[in-house]
Parts: C-alpha cells; sequence; structure tokens
C-alpha cells in the first residue's frame, strides 16, 4: 500500500494520505469520541521518560496507519526494556525517533468495523465480543449507526477509509481509521463495498479528473 502510494501512476488507486491516517489527527478531529483520546505522541527513545509505576500498562501503537507494530498492552517496565531492544537493533522503519501513540488501557465490550465510501455507511461488521473474535452481521444498534453518521459529518477523513468503532462504558468511540487498500474484512459485503469503490470511481473520478 505505502509503495503503490510513492509510485505517481499507481497513488490514483490508493486511498490514502499519510498525514491524515494518523492518531494525532483523528484526536484532532474527533476529541473525546475517540478511544485514545487521553494519549500522546512520543518518540521510541522517550518512553522510558514517561511518568509511571513499573506494573502499570499503557496502550502503545504507531501514530500513523501502519504495521510497524501492532496495537498492544504491556506493563511500563516490559515496555521501557521493550522499547530498548528496538534501539538497539537499528531498523529502518522502526527507530529512536519513531513516533507512537501511548495512552492509558481503556476498558472494551465490543467493536465494530465500518467501511466509507463517499460519506456512507456502506457495510459494517462486529469482529470482537468481550475480548475475543466474534464476527456478528445482525448485532448493530441503530445508536452505533447513528455515532457513525454523526463523526462522518463531524469530519470525512476520506472518500473511502475503514473506521473501527469500540463500544466502551455503554458508549461508543472511534478506535481508529484504516486505507481501504490495506484492511482486512470480517462479516462484511464484500461485493457491496468494492461496488460502492467502482460506483464512486466512475462517477467522482472518472467522469470529473483532476
Amino acid at each position: 500500500m505505502l509503495n503503490a502510494y510513492k509510485n505517481p501512476q499507481l497513488r490514483k488507486g490508493v486511498f490514502y494520505n499519510p498525514t491524515t491516517f494518523t492518531m494525532s489527527n483523528y484526536v484532532a478531529q474527533w476529541k473525546e469520541n475517540t478511544l485514545n483520546c487521553k494519549g500522546k505522541i512520543v518518540q521510541l527513545q522517550e518512553i522510558e521518560q514517561i511518568a509511571s509505576k513499573p506494573k502499570q500498562k499503557w496502550f502503545i501503537r504507531p501514530n500513523e496507519d501502519s504495521k510497524t507494530i501492532a496495537g498492544q498492552l504491556k506493563p511500563f517496565d516490559e515496555l521501557v526494556a521493550w522499547s530498548r531492544k528496538i534501539i538497539a537493533l537499528g531498523l529502518p522503519d522502526l527507530h529512536a525517533e519513531s513516533l507512537l501513540w501511548i495512552a492509558p488501557p481503556q476498558p472494551i465490550d465490543k467493536e465494530w468495523r465500518a467501511f466509507i465510501v463517499d460519506k456512507e455507511i456502506v457495510a459494517i461488521s462486529r469482529y470482537m465480543n468481550n475480548g475475543h473474535l466474534d464476527i456478528s452481521q445482525t448485532d448493530m444498534p441503530t445508536t452505533l449507526l447513528q455515532f457513525i453518521k454523526t463523526q462522518i459529518e463531524v469530519y470525512n477523513l476520506s472518500d473511502v477509509y475503514a473506521i473501527d468503532i469500540a463500544e466502551t462504558n455503554k458508549a461508543f468511540k472511534i478506535i481508529e481509521c484504516n486505507c481501504f487498500n490495506g484492511t482486512g474484512f470480517y462479516g462484511h459485503n464484500v461485493f457491496a463495498i468494492v461496488g460502492a469503490i467502482n460506483d464512486f470511481v466512475r462517477r467522482k473520478i472518472i467522469k470529473n479528473p483532476k
């Protein structure tokens, strides 16, 4: 996905912007409606400077939409040891100055993924229930759909993208957004997603090229 985005020709088929697909942007736009809004950006080398008790747990993930590391929950002492090992490796994509988003952990009851095309929800599926993979196409509360629609009106990230939503303490929160080109499906209607994107491309891009 990232290599295609860097290519002037292939970029036309990638719905992605490295500036907007970031945790810092999600929190700036959706504020308290994001699950990890109490977090902050840190460089990998700055982790051990955080004021924390050794066994206090922290959620950490890349600031950008990448899989350099998976989102994970670790006690602070393990997080510091891990960061030192990674820095010592001298990796090109994950190094001392890499930007990460770190936040206190939040309880999550359920998680859904919705695909958005031209500000419309074209497919949605629950994928987690009480911490376990549990796919459902029927568990779709109207309050969830209204929450997503409201947040799209507040800020529409891209013409095409996926958005993950959590239910926490009987409220809905945005977990993150994902570039469509690099996002997996669960119980989604893939034909509906691809059809909606094809219609959008024909309507907005092919007929109205910039």
